[in-house]
């Protein structure tokens, strides 16, 4: 995801490149997205270059319930200024030590690098807990078997298990403070 904004950055401020994007995979083991898609648009600033726009994919995630891959839809959002390697430096107070208040620079042969912002983008994308399924049965908890593929055969002695003991007593319990409270 590099091109080449020499030119963009010859040009006035105001000026904009339209760069499409069509990715057939991206990323690593950190994050991995297939088919890449949107266009960025480039604008010429008095600085840089400010990158924005939206880009479509598929994430490959594991589900949190049944611990299965399964790829879903994302969305990644793409604002970004990238100044040239001289950027300005602030003297940071009682040190000798120098910052850029920019973040990202372009690299010295002029080429603009959206590779980072979209993996940091598709990592904060990324729900806490990821379901393959919003109906998504999970694992058995005595087996371990996937119970969205097969019906456990321990399900059963689980199921035959007599609650209602514990479910008179709490209905009791709620009834007898709720009388007490009036």
């Amino acid at each position: 995801m590099q091109i080449n904004v020499g030119q963009l950055l010859t040009d006035e401020v105001g000026s904009k490149l339209h760069l499409d994007v069509n990715e057939e995979t991206f990323g690593g083991s950190e994050v991995y997205l297939q088919e890449v898609r949107g266009t960025v648009t480039l604008t010429r600033t008095d600085s840089g270059i400010w990158a924005s726009g939206t880009l479509n994919a598929l994430i490959s995630q594991i589900c949190s319930r049944c611990l299965e891959e399964f790829d879903e839809g994302i969305a990644l959002s793409v604002e970004q200024n990238f100044i040239p390697e001289h950027g300005e430096s602030v003297k940071l107070p009682s040190t000798d030590t120098e910052i850029n208040l920019e973040e990202i620079f372009l690299s010295k042969d002029h080429t603009l690098n959206i590779g980072e912002i979209v993996r940091q983008s598709a990592i904060g994308s990324r729900p806490i807990k990821t379901l393959c399924d919003p109906d998504c049965a999970g694992l058995c908890c005595n087996c371990g078997i996937n119970l969205n593929n097969v019906e456990c055969k321990c399900f059963s002695v689980i199921s035959g298990v007599n609650w209602n003991a514990l479910n008179i007593s709490g209905t009791m319990a709620f009834s007898n403070s709720v009388l007490e409270n009036r």
